[in-house]
């Protein structure tokens, strides 16, 4: 959970730091990146801790690191549209 949380932050810091010089299109999509990054962590964060709660320790795991090829995803489209 720690893992994809940290990387949801970075993609976010990441996002930001690509909005400095961005026209309102980008800033509009860039937008709407930042919250889905948000609802899948959320998601991720809610599944993960009743699948604990479950006592279902390997699939909470695996939700827990759902943001991260997400995150990985979005990165490369952040790269793409910037450059």
């Amino acid at each position: 959970m720690l893992v994809g949380l940290l990387c949801s932050l970075v993609v976010i810091v990441m996002f930001l730091a690509g909005a400095a010089n961005a026209n309102p299109t980008k800033i509009y999509q860039i937008r709407w990146s930042i919250s889905s990054v948000v609802i899948v962590q959320m998601l991720s964060l809610v599944s993960s801790i009743a699948l604990l709660s479950l006592e279902r320790g390997w699939f909470a795991c695996g939700a827990g690191i759902l943001p991260v090829p997400y995150a990985f995803f979005l990165l490369a489209v952040l790269v793409r549209l910037q450059w």
